[in-house]
């Protein structure tokens, strides 16, 4: 292909534009579904994407995915069924950069606050994985009960507020025949340090920074006719404040599925996977329970629920209706919802883009946030072609109006110049560099001191 220089784009632009105007095409991305990470190959058997979680350093643009596979029938074993990798990918260009072997039936993910270390609990194994997010070693420790015995069907995993531990769910009951189900573990040394009766089934959990912990149970007992409870906890001497029963149907065995906190901790959201088509509210401060916000429809079976970067809205997954139906978290009122799902599990907000595994398509979806944008794409048209440098140069010159003035910014400098039509050509025609994020993916834009945002 022919070289040419940044005067001969510019003038021939410039040209371009005196015959028609850029497209101002009005392209939207809200909640729509703009790209996605296959999975399939990345384990032997089956990847079925569970947990999820999101390195804390922005920069490093990194998150990470649990593929469990399948359980293992009684006798099978479970190299057959089970899967055993994390995967790590960067969540601008969906491009998996590692993958860690763990044991067996990965699911819950967590990544310590310094960014320096990723947990990972197994279901099938009596193990919590440490990986060195540096060297990429993986250490296995056991998770023991206060005799010594293995404790089985580990799920959620979060750190203590000030990252000096690590806390453990399990999600088994008295089956391995212990109710200590919540486990301590101290980082330094990776060894259990205290443990928790609570007989019951326990999964994701919810930290809040003053060390106040939002527990689910599921048939609390162990008593699968009992609906779900909440306990809330002072960490600090793993005092009991509350215990909240939750008010559901128990035909269907209802068990939590997720937990979110709101982004000031004052309120916390539960997901219950059947007997419940309303997301359980909790007001932290006072320990009790707050109206529900109403899903309709009984079939909605909710398995997770992620909360918007601008705090306001909840996203809701539907597991066996293949759908996310966004709501709004004070009212419950219907913001949006998107279709086309198969069978969403978990999923993180991450840079104006909501990341949803699918065990159904064994993939990752990355579905578009309100106020979502393409670098580059100014008149937001849904691509980056010659019409958008055209776009900048209208704007800069001749009065024209941007869809989307952030996208003008292609280096996300701060200002709109010549240099920005300068550069969609460069990358159009010349090989040139690509758009700053949120690039090649709808997304956010990062945190910045700019004038710009998507309104004319």
């Amino acid at each position: 292909m022919a070289k040419y220089s940044s005067a001969v784009l510019i003038g021939t632009a410039i040209f371009i534009s005196t015959v028609f105007f850029a497209s101002t095409g009005s392209a939207q991305f809200d909640w729509t579904i703009v790209g996605d990470l296959p999975l399939v190959g990345h384990d032997p058997v089956h990847a079925n994407p569970y947990g999820l979680a999101l390195h804390p350093d922005p920069a490093a643009g990194l998150a990470y995915v649990a593929l469990a596979g399948e359980v293992a029938p009684a006798g099978e074993p479970a190299s057959l069924y089970s899967g055993r990798f994390i995967v790590e990918f960067g969540v601008d260009t969906l491009a998996v950069v590692r993958t860690f072997e763990v044991g067996f039936f990965p699911t819950e993910l967590a990544v310590s606050p310094d960014g320096a270390e990723l947990y990972a609990t197994t279901s099938t194994e009596s193990t919590l994985f440490r990986i060195d997010l540096a060297s990429g070693v993986v250490t296995p420790l056991p998770i023991t009960g206060s005799i010594g015995d293995p404790i089985a069907f580990l799920s959620g995993v979060e750190f203590s507020p000030d990252g000096t531990e690590i806390w453990v769910a399990s999600n088994g009951g008295s089956f391995d025949g212990s109710s200590e189900n919540f486990i301590i573990v101290d980082r330094g040394s990776g060894l259990v340090t205290d443990r928790l009766v609570i007989p019951g089934g326990l999964s994701r959990f919810a930290v809040r920074a003053d060390g106040r912990v939002v527990l689910p149970v599921g048939f609390p007992g162990d008593d699968f006719t009992a609906a779900p409870e909440i306990r809330i906890y002072d960490s600090s001497n793993w005092t009991l404040i509350a215990t909240l029963p939750v008010p559901v149907d128990t035909a269907d065995f209802p068990a939590p599925s997720d937990i979110v906190l709101s982004a000031d901790s004052g309120r916390a959201y539960l997901t219950i996977f059947g007997g419940a088509a309303e997301v359980i509210v909790v007001d932290v401060d006072s320990a009790t329970l707050l109206p529900p916000l109403i899903l309709g429809g009984a079939d909605f079976v909710q398995t997770a629920v992620a909360l918007t970067s601008d705090g306001a809205t909840l996203a809701v997954a539907d597991f066996f209706g293949g759908r996310v139906r966004a709501i709004d978290r004070i009212t419950g009122a219907l913001e949006s919802e998107l279709f086309g799902l198969a069978l969403p599990n978990s999923m993180i907000p991450v840079a104006g883009r909501l990341f949803v595994t699918e065990q159904g398509l064994e993939r990752i979806a990355v579905i578009a946030l309100p106020g979502a944008f393409l670098r580059g794409d100014p008149n937001r048209d849904g691509t980056v072609n010659l019409a958008d440098g055209i776009a900048i140069l209208q704007y800069l010159f001749s009065g024209g109006a941007l869809a989307c003035a952030d996208a003008g910014d292609l280096d996300d400098g701060g200002a709109i110049d010549v240099a920005d039509a300068v550069a969609v050509f460069a990358y159009l025609f010349q090989g040139g560099t690509s758009p700053s994020a949120p690039f090649p993916l709808a997304g956010g834009d990062s945190p910045s001191s700019d004038p710009y945002d998507c309104n004319p």
